[in-house]
């Protein structure tokens, strides 16, 4: 008897022993993969690592350019690490802002050249293509000069929760890199047809056209139920316009808006607040439009010959807000033009007290409830 129970004792402990091996063995997995790099977010991350590198020497002002640096600083694990690689970029713009020649926009392509995944960090070679829009032009094409080349750069990173972290970095010299490399670049050269974009109005007003009530299917969220879709309809109209997202007017996906930082924040308020789209609008930092007028005061039954006259610079593509007491609150695009009254016709999504709209007449537009002394204000975006 005494062996029996001896016997069943030492079996109970072995089956103890098993399962606390697995459950240890379970419980290493689960801690391992919250920090397992996920390949198809790591395009991501680059992409919009560089594109916040190349706008910081672009013609913006001194406290977005700070915005920016401070934002690609929290990606590094070590301040040094930061400081080193962006000795170039500090150059580039310290050499621009003393010249009459700067870059007035940017476009960045960056490809995955390879990337090694171990427990918790990533070996991952890119290259970052880039073209630079100067503000001069070519004295005989009368064309805006351009700016274009590739760097290879390799990356160790690891992810700690949902972010990823820079741990080192190091631009790779052609004359001296792994072959695979070199096969890599002979066998996809850069599309020397990236170019940076710049706005074409009736390209914006004419999304705005197809999708004032068809909204996409991907790449879109709807905002109805969260305070309006407008000024999130009229973002992305000036995006297929040709707007190119920066830290300060930013959509990726869909979640808490949060500061005005793209590699950590998926939406800035500027995208989908009428308030803050303004305030993006009339930004020190913002070159890309010019306020026509503001302040204008909605009538109460019909438009003035004066009133009309003010509205009509605007062009299609063109931007217009409503506002209250000074707070903006709707946000339309300028989809159609006449040479006579009403000159301008506006198309957007819903607010409150507005429902969606296509070519809406400018002089149908009024004082309505549940804002009194309700203005308009008129925004030129430039080519």
């Amino acid at each position: 008897m005494k062996k029996t129970t001896f016997f069943i004792s030492w079996i109970v402990i072995a089956f103890i022993a098993i399962v606390s091996i697995i459950a240890c063995q379970r419980e290493s997995e689960i801690t391992t993969d919250t920090h397992r790099i996920d390949s198809s977010s790591i395009q991501t991350f680059f992409q919009t690592l560089f594109e916040n590198k190349y706008n910081y020497v672009t013609n913006i002002s001194d406290l977005e350019a700070d915005k920016i640096k401070s934002g690609l600083l929290a990606v590094y694990q070590s301040e040094s690490v930061f400081e080193k690689n962006m000795d170039e970029f500090e150059y580039i713009r310290a050499v621009r802002s003393k010249s009459e020649m700067m870059y007035s926009s940017t476009a960045v392509q960056v490809d995955i050249i390879s990337d090694i995944h171990n427990e918790s960090t990533s070996i991952v070679k890119i290259r970052v293509f880039f073209a630079l829009k100067t503000n001069v032009n070519d004295e005989e094409t009368n064309e805006p000069i351009i700016v274009k080349g590739y760097d290879i750069y390799q990356f160790e990173i690891s992810k700690i929760a949902n972010s990823f972290k820079i741990l080192t970095e190091q631009k790779l010299d052609l004359t001296n890199v792994d072959q695979s490399i070199m096969d890599y670049i002979n066998q996809n050269p850069v599309d020397l047809m990236v170019s940076v974009r710049s706005y074409n109005g009736t390209t914006a007003a004419q999304w705005a056209k197809d999708h004032w009530n068809n909204i996409p299917s991907s790449g879109y969220y709807d905002y109805t139920n969260f305070g309006g879709d407008c000024t999130n309809f009229e973002s992305h109209c000036n995006k297929h316009g040709g707007w190119v997202q920066v830290n300060a007017w930013h959509w990726i996906s869909n979640g808490t808006s949060c500061d005005y930082n793209m590699t950590t924040c998926q939406r800035s308020p500027s995208w989908t607040g009428a308030n803050q789209f303004h305030s993006y609008l009339t930004g020190s930092g913002n070159s890309r439009v010019i306020s026509k007028f503001s302040g204008l005061v909605l009538p109460w039954y019909s438009w003035s010959t004066s009133q009309l006259n003010t509205v009509k610079v605007l062009i299609k593509g063109d931007i217009a807000q409503l506002a209250t007491s000074g707070t903006y609150h709707h946000s339309m695009i300028v989809t159609s033009k006449t040479s006579g009254s009403p000159y301008i016709f506006l198309t957007y999504r819903n607010s409150t007290g507005n429902l969606p709209r296509l070519d809406r007449p400018v002089d149908e537009i009024k004082q309505s409830f549940p804002y009194t002394s309700e203005t308009i204000a008129g925004f030129y975006v430039k080519p």
